[in-house]
């Protein structure tokens, strides 16, 4: 299971459950929300780990997907640098590390408390955002550019946008009832830029065992409904329901620990009001447009329902196969002439 619960101005902060065995591994400091789950801020891209081995003429770079690892030799003409098919790292004056890859996305590494992670990420022309770890190694504050071309790396109020994550110093939760649990995800406060004061924009729940059991979207833009995430889990740690404002309830059984049976769902009413309000990141990030999305190539209209797709990264968008804007069938743009709007919600358009 996954879920998107923070995308404000490129802050992506997602989250995955898995039942059973993981196929891609879990740092320790992704481990923030209870048994099963695991947090990914940045929509992933914080997982890969890089291991200096420069002294011995190499570094490695162990991706988060799966257990791949990729090994930078040094290159003779270049001291300081390391070299793979996938890019270039190079070792920095400071002890930091500075990873270009094959598309342009540049990585700062720096070491904090005795592993090297990930302190920016951005590209060449600007566009950077900022990491800074708390001493425990996990993810304390997200800096992100409000207006094109910011460097958040020196994050400036008037042009970043910041998501701090409050970890909880106690345990408030007991058998009856949910709270906060030490050293779990206990909030995420967002500071846009600009003068607007910060807010607390989501929090998280936990029953005594520390399962998380509870994630709340305070915010409510243009009054919609609040955003509400609820678990109920197996002795296992099989998530059994679940239930949001987006899905509606599920209810789930498994013919051993890890192993699902099946998933059942009480139907939700989708139509118009699914879609509330006139922005593209409620239909691909949030996926509140469930209704079925017009695909038009001059006369020619096609309905296709919406569902979720991953992406390179890890995240997931709410998207439609074939528009000319998710997925171009040209090198740079869609086929002139096409457009896609969702069906019955006139006043939201999707536009690449």
């Amino acid at each position: 299971m996954s879920a998107i619960d923070f995308s404000e101005d490129g802050l992506l902060i997602t989250r995955t459950h898995t039942a059973g065995q993981r196929g891609d591994p879990v740092r320790a400091n992704e481990r923030m929300l209870g048994p099963g789950w695991q947090l990914q801020p940045l929509g992933g891209m914080l997982g890969n780990r890089l291991h200096d081995h420069s002294d011995h003429g190499f570094v490695v770079l162990d991706l988060a997907s799966g257990t791949e690892s990729h090994r930078y030799l040094a290159d003779p003409s270049r001291p300081g640098a390391f070299v793979h098919a996938g890019g270039l790292i190079v070792r920095n004056s400071d002890d930091t590390f500075t990873q270009t890859d094959e598309t342009g996305l540049i990585v700062t590494w720096s070491r904090v408390h005795g592993h090297v992670l990930p302190i920016s990420v951005g590209l060449a022309d600007g566009d950077f955002q900022s990491v800074t770890n708390d001493v425990h190694r996990r993810v304390r504050r997200l800096a992100s550019p409000a207006t094109p071309g910011a460097d958040c790396r020196e994050p400036d109020p008037a042009s970043c946008s910041t998501a701090t994550l409050i970890y909880a110093d106690r345990t408030t939760a007991t058998p009856s009832a949910p709270g906060e649990v030490t050293g779990l995800l206990a909030s995420i406060n967002y500071d846009a830029a600009g003068d607007t004061p910060p807010v607390t924009a989501l929090t998280y729940r936990y029953d005594a065992s520390g399962h998380l059991r509870q994630v709340r979207d305070l915010r409510r833009p243009d009054k919609n409904p609040e955003r509400r995430f609820v678990y109920a889990y197996s002795a296992d740690g099989d998530i059994t329901k679940m239930t949001t404002t987006e899905e509606g309830s599920w209810h789930l059984t498994y013919s051993s620990p890890g192993t699902l049976a099946n998933a059942a769902r009480r139907t939700i009413r989708l139509g118009a009001r699914a879609c509330p309000t006139p922005y593209a990141a409620d239909y691909m990030l949030r996926g509140m447009c469930k209704t079925s999305v017009d695909v038009r190539q001059g006369a020619s209209k096609v309905m296709r329902p919406p569902f979720w797709k991953a992406t390179l990264t890890g995240g997931s968008v709410m998207g439609i196969t074939n528009d000319g804007c998710s997925a171009p069938s040209s090198a740079t743009s869609p086929p002139t002439g096409w457009t896609s709007a969702p069906h019955a919600t006139p006043t939201t358009t999707v536009t690449a």
